[in-house]
């Protein structure tokens, strides 16, 4: 078994390496120091009366208007990487300037692949002028205009 900090180091190098060769967001020597937060709980837990609380906490944080609240922490719900996709994809858009509602994601049973509401980014929507600028801006970093 590797130490903890040898393992600290290990995921933190793969981080870098994704960062600079494969996405080429950052240049390595832009990386001054890493560090790796374990959490214990990485699912949401429930409990009676959870709903009211999470709402307004919800409400709270919506008033800061260049922040997103995603993933299974940020949301209190669980997601499955269709729902992580979509969340990601619709948080995207938010950055690029669009209003989007990332609390309609996993509100019903329905997973990515098979929405067919406009706009959306999936699979079958992939051929939208806005879709392929936002997956483009994505891959690139550069946004088509």
């Amino acid at each position: 078994m590797i130490p903890g900090n040898d393992r600290t180091l290990i995921l933190c190098g793969l981080v870098v390496e994704d960062l600079t060769r494969v996405l080429h967001f950052i240049e390595p020597g832009d990386v001054i120091d890493g560090f790796a937060v374990r959490s214990r709980d990485a699912y949401p837990r429930y409990a009676l009366g959870y709903r009211e609380l999470v709402d307004a906490i919800k409400r709270q944080l919506g008033t800061y208007r260049n922040l997103s609240l995603v993933g299974r922490g940020g949301t209190f719900r669980y997601n499955n990487s269709d729902h992580a996709i979509e969340t990601g994809l619709l948080a995207a858009r938010k950055a690029l300037g669009e209003v989007v509602d990332l609390d309609e994601v996993n509100e019903d049973s329905a997973y990515l692949e098979g929405r067919a509401r406009a706009g959306a980014c999936t699979r079958r929507a992939y051929s939208s002028a806005g879709c392929r600028s936002l997956l483009e801006f994505m891959t690139t970093g550069k946004h088509a205009d």
